[in-house]
């Protein structure tokens, strides 16, 4: 079960909305029982937003789901749904 999340921002969103964003997931997410935390590596699952994933060997061994930050922006709670149901190995980003 994940108990830990880790959010990669895109850079392309926009400091203020980007910061606004994090914290909605961020309140969302433990809402949900979840922990939010800033050091990869204590991470169960990252999510990642943007169209690809960059490789990380802090990844490795870890559930990623990449989303849309609009769509998160927009409609918070799908993401946190779509995210804990559809994450999957970082691995098979890889192939």
């Amino acid at each position: 079960m994940i108990k830990t999340v880790y959010f990669v921002p895109a850079a392309y969103f926009g400091d203020v909305k980007e910061f606004q964003l994090m914290e909605r997931l961020t309140r969302l997410f433990e809402d949900h029982g979840l922990i939010v935390v800033h050091n990869v590596e204590e991470a169960q699952l990252i999510i990642a937003f943007g169209n690809s994933l960059t490789p990380n060997d802090a990844y490795k061994g870890k559930k990623v789901y990449l989303a849309d930050e609009e769509k998160a922006f927009n409609d918070s709670k799908a993401v946190l749904e779509k995210a804990l149901k559809e994450c999957k190995p970082y691995e098979d980003y890889l192939k």
